[in-house]
């Protein structure tokens, strides 16, 4: 006869497939809080599931809506899935990571081109217009060379023309820089280049001529100062019309 223990003994057989998933699933032992065979089945194909999900490298989004499913059941052990599928919190940094470097590679490029319109900026406004150059090389409105011998060479020092190099000959204009400027309007002349934009003076103007003395050699540039009263020519560029090179002087025809 059959006994109470040979009743409530069960077939091997019949654990073994209670207990497998079917499928293909692993076995994995969970101990459920409550319920049945069928929730806990249910529950292993819900993991399986996400394992399958996360091994195809499905979006964070995805995983986490697989995670969802087993909210439920928040105590289970999910240490298989440190085991068999990768950490999301890893798969999440190296994303940001990759977002941050793909950031970077664009930021780089615009950085370094807003750098060089800087840079061409700063080098527009530090450049010395022509019309600047022929002010600093020519006009000495406020002053006369009187009779002082070292003025060329105080001055061709003072304007920068002794750096590097003596300049042979320069002409300061001892005259306001509006009658200087008044020239471009007046008499049309052609320059020593044969250009056509060369205008002389209308009245002659107090000038100081400095040239090189014989034997003179940089950096020990030696100038000879020349007061004269002359008419001046001059060539006239740019939007305002103003003078841009001293081209020559001429005697005041008696």
């Amino acid at each position: 006869m059959e006994t109470d223990e040979m009743r409530n003994r069960k077939n091997p057989a019949e654990e073994s497939a209670d207990d497998s998933p079917g499928n293909g699933l692993p076995v994995i032992e969970l101990s459920w809080p409550q319920g049945g065979r069928q929730k806990k089945r249910r529950g292993k194909e819900i993991l399986h599931r996400c394992m399958e999900e996360m091994r195809r490298g499905r979006s964070s989004e995805r995983r986490g809506s697989a995670f969802q499913g087993l909210s439920d059941c928040r105590n289970w052990p999910f240490s298989c899935l440190r085991d068999q599928a990768r950490d999301p919190a890893r798969l999440l940094r190296g994303s940001e990571a990759t977002m941050a470097q793909e950031k970077s590679l664009i930021l780089f490029p615009l950085l370094v081109l807003v750098l060089l319109v800087l840079g061409c900026v700063q080098l527009s406004l530090g450049k010395e217009s022509p019309a600047m150059k022929f002010e600093r090389q020519h006009m000495d409105s406020g002053s006369t060379s009187s009779s002082n011998s070292t003025y060329c060479n105080q001055m061709m020092k003072r304007r920068n023309m002794t750096q590097g190099w003596c300049k042979p000959v320069n002409t300061f204009v001892h005259e306001p820089l509006a009658d200087v400027q008044a020239i471009c309007l007046q008499k049309n002349i052609t320059c020593k280049n044969g250009q056509s934009n060369c205008y002389q003076s209308s009245s002659s103007m107090h000038i100081t001529d400095c040239r090189l003395t014989s034997g003179s050699k940089y950096p020990n540039c030696a100038y000879r100062t020349s007061q004269k009263e002359r008419h001046i020519i001059v060539a006239c560029e740019g939007n305002p019309y103003v003078p841009v090179h001293f081209d020559a002087s001429v005697e005041v025809s008696t």
